[in-house]
């Protein structure tokens, strides 16, 4: 299940790097079209026989609206190449399986990073591999709070601790392959 929920993260920040403000998925509750239930779990909210459980993407969701607000701009994020392009549904994709990032900024100067490495977009539980990140660009000498979705493969949120940008405004950092983050100014618990 918590493959869904990287696969929600990853749609999302892909749909901010090609320029749209928002991005919508139709069913976030337990809901069923016909009798495969089993093969439709991609949920957020279970089933009334489970207690309305909260799946992975429930906690992918909660991470992006714990970490943006309504009425965000979308900022551009480079680098940006040809084969980030989408490509129509039967055609090979040319993107490269990669680190995945992108930016949002609030009206009074809120700004959070979402991101995720594509290689870890077939993972079903942690492999023990890890990808490391170093972000340039943002203000300098500021301490971020980096929130991980799926930390420890369970595919809920954790607040992971500080990262602090360096004088010329880099981040570094590490995220599980299987896991996606948020990298924010606002206020996480």
């Amino acid at each position: 299940m918590s493959l869904a929920g990287f696969h929600k993260l990853w749609f999302t920040i892909a749909s901010a790097q090609l320029g749209f403000e928002a991005a919508v998925n139709w069913d976030l509750y337990w809901s069923t079209y016909d009798l495969t239930q089993n093969n439709q779990s991609y949920w957020a909210i279970g089933p009334p026989s489970e207690g309305w459980a909260l799946y992975p993407s429930y906690y992918a969701h909660q991470l992006i609206l714990q970490t943006t607000a309504r009425g965000w701009q979308v900022l551009g994020v480079e680098p940006w190449t040809l084969d980030d392009q989408a490509t129509p549904y039967n055609e090979p994709h040319p993107d490269e399986l990669e680190q995945e990032l992108s930016a949002y900024s609030g009206p009074d100067g809120q700004l959070t990073l979402l991101g995720l490495d594509s290689k870890g977009g077939t993972l079903v539980a942690p492999n023990g591999e890890s990808s490391s990140y170093s972000v340039g660009k943002l203000p300098a000498n500021t301490n971020l709070t980096l929130v991980v979705w799926n930390a420890a493969g369970d595919g809920t949120n954790s607040v992971a601790g500080t990262v602090a940008t360096d004088a010329v405004g880099v981040a570094r950092f590490e995220v599980p392959l299987h896991a996606a983050f948020a990298l924010t100014n606002v206020p996480v618990s």
